[in-house]
């Protein structure tokens, strides 16, 4: 499992630790599964309180768990002898909000709300803050296009 962190900055301008809001994600936090997650949010959120990174983050962190607990009661349909099925079919333990950018992720998504444009980093012990800048999308017509020509790794 990849986990991964997801921080919403104000502007563009502000310093990697300078996020207004940060999600932690343990799941899988490759790109291409993030952006399959996060795409539809993401675009309402800019579309609709582009420069509110509270209520953006807000949105995504509801929406990742309404989608899991519905997830997991159907899993407990499926399978309600299994272990990893929670009696109440409620599990959303896969999410949280944390205080500080760590190195227990692997990827750290930067949402800079007042450039609608999202950085993706990679954890790396060998640069100087821990993280080694991957890709820049300048909107998210941009991730659609290189998941259609490359398959986003």
């Amino acid at each position: 499992m990849t986990r991964c962190l997801i921080g919403f900055y104000s502007s563009a301008e502000d310093e990697l630790p300078g996020f207004n809001s940060l999600l932690h994600l343990m799941c899988d936090g490759q790109p291409s599964a993030i952006f399959k997650m996060t795409k539809s949010i993401l675009e309402r959120g800019f579309k609709l309180r582009g420069n509110r990174p509270d209520q953006i983050s807000a949105w995504l962190l509801y929406s990742l768990i309404a989608e899991s607990v519905k997830n997991s009661v159907a899993r407990r349909l499926k399978l309600p002898d299994s272990p990893l099925s929670p009696p109440d079919g409620i599990d959303f333990t896969g999410y949280g909000i944390v205080n500080t950018i760590n190195d227990d992720a692997e990827y750290l998504y930067r949402i800079n709300c007042d450039k609608q444009n999202i950085l993706v980093y990679h954890c790396d012990s060998r640069s100087e803050n821990g993280w080694s800048h991957k890709y820049t999308f300048s909107s998210i017509a941009d991730i659609e296009k290189l998941f259609d020509s490359s398959g986003l790794q």
